[in-house]
């Protein structure tokens, strides 16, 4: 999602390798450098980026856009951890079929899009923002 922002906003970037790092601020990746602001986790980074690239959703809805995109990392990484713990096809059925817990976290995904959206195209109105590139 990171890259998606960057290329779709713009902005010019370099691409470097974990071997880069010298420093220990970074607790997991993706990691940034913008000048002296070092920043990782996903979420932070869109978050940044969409301030730098005009992907900010409108100020009314900053804070419901970043429990959105929160959220959606949450639902990432539960399915994420649920799929590797699959045994079988009926597990995986129950979990990700209709009525399974991933079917009941994305119906709560698409409310809150909903409510946020008030019927634009994006998670948060007529414009993309930072939560759309998420979402990809």
């Amino acid at each position: 999602p990171v890259l998606f922002l960057l290329e779709d906003a713009g902005l010019a970037y370099t691409r470097g390798g974990r071997d880069a790092v010298t420093d220990s601020s970074v607790f997991a990746w993706p990691r940034l450098q913008d000048g002296d602001i070092v920043l990782s986790q996903t979420v932070a980074l869109l978050a940044y980026l969409g301030e730098k690239g005009d992907r900010q959703p409108p100020a009314a809805l900053k804070h419901h856009a970043l429990k959105l995109c929160l959220d959606l990392a949450d639902v990432w990484s539960e399915s994420y951890a649920e799929r590797r713990k699959m045994k079988t096809v009926e597990e995986a059925v129950a979990y990700l079929g209709d009525g399974g817990r991933l079917s009941r976290l994305l119906k709560v995904v698409d409310a809150m899009i909903a409510a946020c959206g008030k019927g634009g195209n994006f998670s948060c109105g007529d414009k993309p923002c930072y939560v759309d590139y998420f979402v990809l």
